[in-house]
């Protein structure tokens, strides 16, 4: 019976000391990561809509999802026929409303004939008077014919100076008219505003589309950033521009390290979201910060990822 009894005991001493022995190593790897300077999150990337500006129909649309486009590449076309004619039609009437602009220089050459021969005749009737082959009332006639024709000169040239201004004023807003024209037909041709790739596409060729109305949304899978949440305790050991490294989660304790840099931190707390952890379990009031890394196509977006700093 007593010999029963130590077994017993011995045999329970010794699973305690297995489990002790268990529980320190567990311990101590614990330790080891320090998860005071960890932080977690999910990867995300710059997004952008790319949407119409102009109506009609979508004669050519080439993208697809998962497609990679570069900035600048011409992606589709919207109708601009309508476009063309409303060009056409303005530019024609440009040039005719151009045709009733006078032209000073010929228009006045006639009166300024005629006071070039009044000034001669009154040279004359002066020269005539000095001899008394002429009255003063002749020499006073020639100079008010002098200064009416002169007066008229003025007259005329006011008022072909403004029928040419208004001309050139309605010729401008003819050109604003056309250039606007032209910078929609510019816009019916859609170009990719970043290199990224095709996540969605929202319409399809031949389909009626409309300023703002979306086409597709892509993103810049190349510079992501992991979008992690911080404790008040972490953001000591933290500031923009610092150098960490970036840890993605491929499952099955599988990470591939990548360097990042902290582009930035949120000036306010909020809460944690669900789908993310935190180092201390009990935080609830966390910081955001986004911290960016060059993709070299393995990291998807919304994979976790760990930051170490």
């Amino acid at each position: 019976m007593k010999n029963n009894f130590i077994k017993r005991n011995l045999t329970k001493g010794l699973l305690f000391s297995l489990a002790i022995a268990s529980s320190g190593i567990s311990f101590t790897s614990c330790n080891g990561d320090d998860t005071n300077h960890m932080a977690y999150g999910q990867f995300e990337a710059t997004e952008v809509v790319v949407s119409a500006q102009t109506s009609g129909i979508l004669n050519t649309l080439n993208v697809d999802e998962g497609m990679e486009i570069k900035a600048g590449q011409i992606i589709g076309l919207v109708d601009t026929i309508q476009l063309h004619l409303e060009k056409v039609a303005l530019i024609k009437q440009g040039a005719s409303l151009l045709t009733t602009r006078p032209e000073i220089t010929k228009q006045i050459a006639s009166l300024q004939s005629q006071i070039i021969n009044a000034k001669k005749n009154l040279v004359r009737i002066q020269n005539l008077l000095q001899v008394q082959a002429a009255t003063q009332q002749q020499l006073d006639d020639a100079q008010t014919g002098v200064e009416v024709l002169e007066n008229k000169l003025s007259a005329l040239r006011s008022s072909l100076n403004i029928t040419t201004t208004h001309v050139n004023a309605e010729n401008s807003i003819i050109d604003i008219r056309v250039a606007k024209v032209q910078d929609l037909i510019d816009k019916s041709c859609l170009a990719s505003p970043i290199s990224g790739v095709v996540l969605a596409q929202y319409q399809e060729q031949g389909e009626w589309t409309a300023p703002g109305k979306p086409l597709f949304k892509l993103a810049d899978m190349k510079h992501l950033y992991l979008r992690a949440y911080l404790t008040t305790a972490q953001l000591k050991d933290v500031k923009l521009n610092d150098e960490v490294t970036i840890q993605a989660d491929y499952g099955n304790d599988d990470f591939v390290d990548y360097k990042g840099r902290i582009e930035w931190i949120s000036s306010k707390n909020g809460f944690t979201p669900k789908n993310i952890q935190t180092a201390d379990s009990q935080a609830s009031l966390v910081y955001a910060v986004k911290i960016a890394i060059e993709n070299d196509g393995r990291v998807k977006l919304g994979m976790s990822g760990i930051v170490k700093f």
